[in-house]
């Protein structure tokens, strides 16, 4: 995989308060949390980086607020990025900047903001540079500027975040309930008939969704009769057995025949959404963690007849 190091995103934070003088830190004397959602995308996915005004490491009261003044973006669209020594030329823009990250809460700002990477629309959100993730490989963003202290002093910091992207692999096919279901019934000599697997290749695939994901739900069978017994629960109008019977099958489609599928777009109650395998199965098990049990069904269900 060829390392590409992108620029698309440099933030500086400028201090807005006028008649505040302070002293310029060594770079890095502090850093600020920046997350990147998700860490890794297929071509063509996007990448949100949440930029929060707190210090990791430090008090947060030491901290005043900053405020994003402007981003470098590239003159055409697509990423800045270097190949081979070859960057692409960029200019820099703040016409629809300031943006203030308050440390706290106040009624009008909030103490992060969201940058999202590959959306290829620099006014998406009033401010966001182009950029795409047509090319798999390593994207290094590197995030400059200052932090703005309570004490008046001020902090140069070269903060860098990772993700990588991958080529999009097969189409997705899913496996219903149903034939999980009839599968384990018959490696358990439940029902007649030959299984499409081995109790080897269930059992495999059990231990895989248990080790995976039991820290969320911990309702997860751990061997195939316990799977089956799953498939096989009721009452069958209960919203929760419907969803937690179309969440372990997806969960077992993804473990026993990979991830490595193109996103598949799906529209139901809560709106579209187009996401890998794996993103599908974090949406799948959040939602059913805040209780909305028919909505998962309902994606699940889709996924599974895909």
């Amino acid at each position: 995989m060829n390392r590409k190091t992108v620029s698309g995103i440099v933030v500086f934070l400028l201090l807005m308060s006028i008649g505040m003088v302070g002293s310029v830190g060594a770079v890095n004397d502090y850093d600020i949390k920046i997350e990147v959602i998700p860490s890794s995308v297929l071509q063509g996915e996007t990448v949100t980086f949440r930029i929060h005004a707190d210090l990791v490491g430090f008090d947060d009261s030491i901290l005043d607020y900053v405020s994003i003044q402007g981003y470098t973006a590239p003159d055409t669209a697509g990423i800045f990025v270097w190949i081979s020594g070859t960057a692409y030329s960029w200019h820099y823009r703040n016409e629809l900047c300031p943006i203030i990250i308050d440390n706290g809460v106040p009624s009008e700002a909030s103490d992060y903001v969201d940058v999202t990477f590959g959306t290829n629309a620099p006014d998406k959100d009033d401010w966001e540079p182009p950029s795409t993730t047509d090319v798999a490989g390593l994207y290094v963003v590197d995030f400059s500027g200052y932090l703005y202290m309570t004490d008046g002093s001020k902090h140069w910091f070269n903060i860098y975040r990772e993700f990588t992207v991958t080529p999009p692999g097969e189409e997705w096919t899913g496996y219903t309930p149903g034939w999980w279901g009839l599968n384990a019934a018959k490696l358990l000599g439940i029902s007649r008939g030959s299984p499409q697997l081995t109790m080897g290749e269930y059992q495999a695939a059990v231990s895989c969704v248990r080790t995976r994901w039991s820290s969320d739900l911990p309702w997860l069978p751990t061997n195939v009769e316990g799977a089956w017994a799953i498939f096989n629960a009721g009452p069958k109008n209960d919203p929760v057995v419907k969803a937690r019977i179309q969440l372990l099958a997806f969960l077992l489609t993804l473990c026993h025949f990979g991830e490595d599928f193109a996103p598949m777009p799906i529209t139901g109650p809560l709106g579209t959404f187009t996401l890998s395998p794996a993103g599908w199965a974090t949406f799948l098990i959040t939602h059913y963690n805040l209780g909305h049990y028919s909505d998962v069904y309902y994606y699940a269900d889709k996924l599974n007849n895909y």
